[in-house]
């Protein structure tokens, strides 16, 4: 094995290990989550909250960043998702993201 080869090894056991910590101390946790590399030797989080924006703002509060939204327009410039996400740096400079893209609310109608 390369030196390299065990340095990214040990890096995703840190993500690995980290996502389990997230997970058990969210009350809801994320529909699904994924270790991706960030091509720097290291990896990042991602956790997706499927339809769940409260899970996100769980996220957030747990790790004291902001939660942000944005609006998620189709090919026709019609606006039907909203999406929630938050980003944390951890210990040790591994960046973790929470997201849930959901459906938009439908404008209120005047009566």
């Amino acid at each position: 094995m390369t030196e390299t080869t065990a340095i990214q090894q040990s890096a995703f056991a840190l993500a690995l290990a980290a996502a389990g910590q997230l997970v058990a101390a969210l009350s809801s946790p994320p529909a699904d989550f994924s270790i991706k590399s960030d091509y720097l030797g290291g990896y990042y989080l991602d956790l997706h909250f499927y339809n769940n924006p409260g899970g996100v703002a769980e996220f957030a509060r747990l790790l004291a960043v902001e939660v942000e939204t944005s609006p998620h327009t189709d090919t026709k410039g019609v606006m039907s998702k909203v999406l929630t996400s938050a980003e944390a740096v951890l210990d040790g400079g591994m960046t973790v993201r929470a997201w849930v893209l959901a459906d938009a609310e439908a404008p209120a109608v005047a009566a």
